[in-house]
C-alpha cells in the first residue's frame, strides 16, 4: 500500500505552537514599544495639546517603555508593555493639577526652575495655579492600532506550521 507521509513529528507540535505563539507575543510586544516610541518622538518645542501625542523633550518617556513576559502557573504566556515614567499616566488620562508649587525663571539659563515646597525661601517664590492636564493618549493609540495586525501575525503562524505538515513523499508501508 502506497501512501503520502511528511517528515512532521506530531510530539513536536507542542514546542513548535510554544515557540511559535512566544514569537507572536514578542513581534506584538515590539510593534507595540517601537510605535509608542516613535509617536512620541517628536522634539519639542512647541509643547504638545490636548489629544497629541506628548513630544520629546529628554527622551526618558521612550526609554521608559519596556516589554515584559510572563509565564503563568498553568504554563499560558502573557506578555505586557508598560511605561515606568512616573509622568506617563497622567499625561495618557489626563491629572488635576494641585497648584501651590514655588517656582522662579532662571533669565541665564532660560528655564522655569522649580523649588522644593519644604525650601527655606520657598514662599518668596511664585506659585503654580491649580489646573487640569487634559490627556495626551499615546499608549492606547498604539495598542488600537496594533490589535488590528494580530490576525496578520497569527496567518503568518498558520502558513508557517502548514508548510512543515505538508505531505512529503510516496512510500510504501510494509
Amino acid at each position: 500500500m502506497k501512501i503520502f507521509t511528511t517528515d512532521f513529528n506530531p510530539l513536536d507540535l507542542k514546542d513548535v505552537v510554544d515557540s511559535g505563539m512566544s514569537a507572536i507575543l514578542e513581534g506584538i510586544q515590539r510593534e507595540v514599544q517601537n510605535g509608542i516610541k516613535r509617536s512620541i518622538n517628536k522634539a519639542s518645542p512647541p509643547s504638545s495639546k490636548a489629544g497629541q501625542n506628548p513630544r520629546k523633550r529628554t527622551g526618558n518617556l521612550g526609554r521608559s517603555v519596556l516589554l515584559t513576559k510572563i509565564v503563568d502557573s498553568n504554563g499560558l504566556l502573557f506578555g505586557t508593555v508598560h511605561v515606568d515614567a512616573p509622568y506617563a499616566r497622567p499625561l495618557e488620562f489626563g491629572a488635576k493639577l494641585p497648584g501651590g508649587q514655588p517656582y522662579f525663571y532662571n533669565a541665564k539659563e532660560g528655564k522655569i526652575v522649580y523649588v522644593r515646597k519644604s525650601h527655606p525661601n520657598a514662599a518668596k517664590f511664585k506659585k503654580t495655579k491649580p489646573g487640569f492636564l487634559k490627556p495626551r493618549p499615546f499608549v492606547i493609540r498604539q495598542v488600537n492600532k496594533t490589535k488590528k495586525r494580530i490576525p496578520l501575525h497569527m496567518r503568518k503562524f498558520v502558513r508557517t506550521f502548514k508548510s512543515m505538515a505538508k505531505p512529503g513523499r510516496m512510500r510504501t508501508l510494509t
